[in-house]
């Protein structure tokens, strides 16, 4: 998938039969589960983490993302949860932010005395997809 049409066709394709927010995250729940290899590696706030379950939040509107890292582990909000470009869990994950409306990730700039720095906050398939 190179584009942002294929992310919101995949929205579409997994969302097929729901009809509220809490059906729509059971949906993406049941296929991250099912076609998503884990434990996973994944990037928080540009630390690397190893993605070890997935599950819905207690208010049904969003889904967690149990990550370990040395001894730490912690259910954190999928949407926080940065996945490598064009994996099966990243064209998932840009298709699940788009889904919640979720601003796409990106990049930003910033200057460090006269130098120009280029910070990635989260590498993710939105921004290879062109979302």
């Amino acid at each position: 998938m190179t584009s942002g049409d294929e992310v919101g066709r995949l929205v579409s394709v997994i969302t097929v039969d729901s009809h509220n927010l809490a059906e729509q995250m059971t949906a993406f729940y049941e296929v991250v589960n099912g076609e998503v290899a884990l434990p996973t590696a994944a990037s928080v706030v540009g630390a690397t983490e190893e993605v070890v379950g997935f599950d819905i939040a207690e208010h049904d509107e969003e889904l967690t993302a149990t990550c370990h890292r040395g001894d730490a582990v912690q259910s954190l909000m999928r949407s926080d949860v940065a996945y490598a470009p064009d994996s099966p869990v990243g064209w998932n994950h840009a298709a699940y932010r788009r889904c919640l409306r979720f601003t796409p990730r990106g990049r930003r700039t910033g200057r460090v005395g006269a130098v120009l720095v280029v910070t990635t906050l989260c590498e993710s398939a939105e921004v290879r997809a062109g979302y």
